[in-house]
């Protein structure tokens, strides 16, 4: 049987893992050792009542080197030298904290000595019972399952820095939790990210506590749940240390303070936004920007400006203009153009789409493998997940990497694979703001049924022709061209209608119109077609194949003549 148990020892348990009884003490994981999995570390009791720490693995640690690892000092070991004993701890109060499911996971004891002091120590559900220790543990939030639950209905959560506290705002009919150490020591930081992730996006009140500790702990709980989404508001006690002390002292929540320095809204936001803005942008560009800031905020639609000139023939064509190409890549593609890209699923329109987003940005035609001019470039993927994306991509950065480019680069991605709904203000904002961050000469989008949501009521022709004039108001704005990837009507074999799904606004639309068909015969040797006559001649690729591993994805055969 292990000896009489005494605050001292207590303290030593609770700060140490795997612990176990062992004849007349206690053995556990060293802490100077992060591969301890057999607990070297005994544990007793002196003849004056001091914790004996002797640790038998290898040389050895010695006693402050383990003191040091516990996070104690080494005379709190020790029995006080007074007249007065500490005698034994009280417990005080339990605090139980399980998972999402409801399962135990770890408590809190919160005890007291006879001197009154306070202290709390950690325990670990482990093999159906409470061990002492909480090292290597997740540690979930507190009353995990009701916070989540409370989230789920989108209402207020109240987050506070001890389980006291929590209990106090239960006892008002209130969903509170805390994290396990509340604000924690100096140079602590208990609050972790799975904490963050049980709140994210959820309505949340932060009650600090009247402290240093507590304004620093309470501050960066908002910062981290702001970046998840949650709306955050932070107040303090008007009486007391904490909102159990002023609920004690006979006031109510609604007489709890607002702290002035956390006030974050829809009016703040958009101040910070705009002292942030990038000054260097044409004046032009800030005003516009400043615009979309203001329609947003007041959840307008973006104006998109009506191009266009009255001008008699003589006068246009007498004017002195220049009227070469600039183009983005030669031979292919100008400034402001359009490109859609219709093939059957799985063929690769994707695929190339990043082919030619990647090559370009880094100065190589994507086609030809000529050098070009480097141009930037925005890739908005609205399917694809990141890893999905990163697997194929790496090929094609790879190739880039051996030509030596890779350092010229200048492409940007977006990854929204739950698509956006360009029909309505607050994504067309998003959009514009990622062009705007990136400032691209070649916007990659797709696929196009993913970048609007059918608002019902409405025929597809209305519907296709506001999304195409959103683009067009892009193009011309931002002086940048477009490639469109789009999905083919469904059919099967020869009778696939290769030309854009839905209204036939996108068949008409654009400059070019590509469609990717392979060969029957030869899944691997693509044949490129246009499904509606091309604009302007141009060197576009008529047939491809699928590249080994060692090439591009795409690898052209055959030319049309310039």
């Amino acid at each position: 049987m292990a000896q009489n148990r005494t605050p001292e020892i207590d303290l030593a348990l609770s700060k140490l893992d795997k612990v176990q009884t062992s004849g007349q003490g206690w053995v556990a994981a060293c802490p100077c050792r992060q591969d301890d999995q057999n607990p070297s570390l005994t544990i007793g009791l002196g003849r004056d009542g001091q914790v004996l720490l002797n640790c038998h693995r290898g040389g050895g640690c010695d006693f402050k080197e383990i003191c040091a690892s516990m996070g104690v000092k080494p005379n709190e070991l020790f029995p006080d030298s007074g007249e007065k004993s500490k005698g034994k701890m009280k417990l005080e109060d339990t605090y139980v904290y399980q998972d999402a499911e409801g399962q135990n996971v770890m408590q809190v004891l919160r005890m007291r000595d006879e001197d009154g002091k306070k202290t709390f120590r950690q325990q670990r559900w482990e093999d159906n019972e409470w061990k002492w220790g909480t090292q290597g543990i997740q540690k979930p939030l507190y009353k995990l399952p009701e916070v989540l639950e409370q989230i789920s209905n989108d209402k207020v959560v109240y987050v506070v820095e001890g389980e006291k506290d929590v209990k106090t705002l239960e006892r008002l009919g209130k969903v509170a939790t805390c994290n396990p150490g509340g604000a924690g020591d100096e140079g602590q930081n208990k609050w972790l990210p799975e904490h963050t992730k049980s709140l994210a996006g959820g309505k949340i009140v932060i009650i600090q506590d009247n402290d240093e500790a507590g304004e620093v702990h309470a501050s960066s709980v908002a910062s981290e749940l702001r970046k998840a989404g949650s709306k955050v508001v932070v107040k303090k006690p008007a009486k007391g240390k904490d909102v159990s002390d002023h609920i004690g002292m006979g006031l109510e929540l609604g007489d709890l303070e607002l702290v002035a320095s956390e006030i974050r809204d829809e009016f703040t936001d958009f101040v910070e936004t705009l002292m942030s803005m990038d000054h260097s942008l044409p004046l032009a560009q800030r005003v516009n920007k400043t615009k979309r800031l203001i329609d947003g905020f007041e959840g307008e639609e973006p104006t998109l400006e009506e191009k266009g000139r009255l001008v008699d023939w003589a006068t246009l064509l007498n004017e002195e203009s220049e009227d070469s190409y600039d183009w983005l890549i030669p031979n292919l593609l100008e400034r402001g153009e359009r490109v859609i890209v219709v093939a059957a699923e799985g063929v690769g329109k994707t695929f190339l789409a990043r082919q030619v987003a990647l090559m370009s940005s880094a100065g190589i035609h994507p086609f030809k493998r000529d050098k070009i001019t480097p141009i930037r470039t925005l890739f908005v993927d609205l399917e694809n997940p990141e890893r999905i994306i990163r697997r194929t991509a790496r090929r094609i950065y790879d190739r880039i990497n051996q030509f030596g480019k890779a350092g010229d680069m200048k492409a940007h991605l977006v990854v929204k694979p739950d698509g956006l709904d360009l029909l309505k203000p607050d994504d067309r904002n998003k959009l514009i703001g990622w062009i705007e961050d990136t400032r691209p000469e070649l916007l990659v989008l797709g696929p196009l049924y993913k970048s609007f949501i059918d608002p019902g009521g409405r025929t597809s022709e209305s519907v296709t022709t506001e999304m195409a004039k959103f683009l067009d108001y892009i193009r011309h704005e931002y002086g940048c061209a477009l490639w469109l990837e789009h999905h083919a009507p469904l059919g099967s074999g020869t009778s696939r209608d290769m030309r854009p799904f839905g209204s036939a606004v996108w068949s008409r639309w654009s400059e070019f119109g590509i469609s990717i068909t392979p060969d029957p015969t030869d899944p691997n040797m693509l044949e490129v077609n246009h499904y509606r006559g091309m604009r302007d001649k141009r060197e576009w690729p008529t047939l491809m194949r699928r590249g080994n591993d060692d090439e591009w994805p795409f690898v052209v055969l055959e030319f049309s003549d310039m």
